[in-house]
């Protein structure tokens, strides 16, 4: 924390009247961060096919985890609970809906469920701890069988 008011040109006091602890401060960088990415991501994945999107999303996943490895890795516990606090929705469900209004999607599972299964397998890449190109590989290939592709 003494580092990071530093570097803010702060001093420790209002660096720790902000964030309590370090766990508060990568809490706020994680919500942050999940903000950012998630609603572009949602945006892009708008305009891809069904595949197209599923492997948007495993390399948006993959490469944001490898990029800011060493912030997830802190709070892998509470990962799911912080990006829930940026995302408050299942991002994903309308989009499935649509591919399903498309004729794209014809599985029997309803779109939440999809979601949910979605958010799943990305969680689990996170936690990988192979060379991003494998988990990439992985996350993409298990998200279109997900959907019912390939």
């Amino acid at each position: 924390m003494t580092d990071v008011a530093r570097e803010a040109g702060l001093t420790r006091a209002t660096a720790y009247r902000h964030f309590p602890d370090k766990d508060a401060l990568l809490d706020a960088l994680v919500v942050d961060l999940a903000g950012e990415i998630v609603p572009g991501l949602v945006e892009q994945v708008g305009s891809q096919d069904l595949g197209g999107a599923m492997d948007l999303v495993a390399t948006t996943v993959v490469d944001s985890v490898s990029a800011h490895r060493h912030v997830v890795a802190a709070i892998a516990p509470r990962l799911e609970q912080l990006v829930r606090r940026a995302v408050l929705d299942e991002p994903l469900e309308a989009f499935l809906a649509g591919r399903r209004q498309a004729g794209e999607l014809v599985l029997a599972e309803s779109d939440r469920w999809l979601a949910r299964c979605v958010r799943a397998l990305c969680l689990a890449a996170v936690e990988d701890t192979r060379a991003p190109e494998e988990t990439r590989h992985d996350l993409a290939a298990g998200l279109r069988r997900l959907v019912g592709l390939t």
